[in-house]
């Protein structure tokens, strides 16, 4: 199959994800990218480093990467599983829950802070520094909006 053929295909298979899953079919395509994405900038990384991958390290890897799928889900599953909560005492949410894409949003940033900082393991030139910082910026203030919540309460 020549490269028109693959980008064909790939067209094609992203086109009915997304149609299958509404609105989710996106996010799941960049949550997919993303971690496909990291795991082979980690392998490339620990190959240019020397650093051996273990069993172990493999095993814990691909718990993580199945926890991240896990919450994605969970967040789906709020945004179909709340509103049918609400309806069942009288009450309607009159918008579009924001879980699952808040979540698969959540997953990629955090994804793409490592793909940055493996690539700038095995080659600091490749990438500017200011790159990864200002994703890890977007993170802190995330994670910082979570900490005024908790001390607000």
């Amino acid at each position: 199959m020549n490269e028109k053929g693959y980008v064909f295909s790939l067209s094609v298979v992203g086109g009915l994800i997304t149609a299958y899953f509404d609105k989710y079919g996106i996010i799941f395509i960049f949550v997919g990218i993303a971690i496909v994405f990291d795991i082979v900038t980690g392998m490339v990384r620990s190959a240019a480093n020397g650093i051996p991958i273990t069993s172990k390290k493999a095993r814990v890897g691909f718990w993580k990467k199945v926890t991240l799928l896990l919450a994605l889900f969970l967040g789906i599953f709020m945004d179909a599983f709340l509103p049918q909560l609400v309806l069942t005492i009288g009450a309607r949410i009159p918008f579009s829950l924001p879980f699952g894409m808040i979540i698969g949003c959540y997953i990629v940033l955090n994804e793409l802070i490592s793909i940055c900082e493996n690539i700038y393991g095995v080659n600091a030139l490749s990438m500017p520094k200011w790159v990864v910082k200002l994703l890890k910026g977007y993170k802190k203030n995330i994670d910082d909006l979570t900490k005024e919540d908790k001390t607000n309460e």
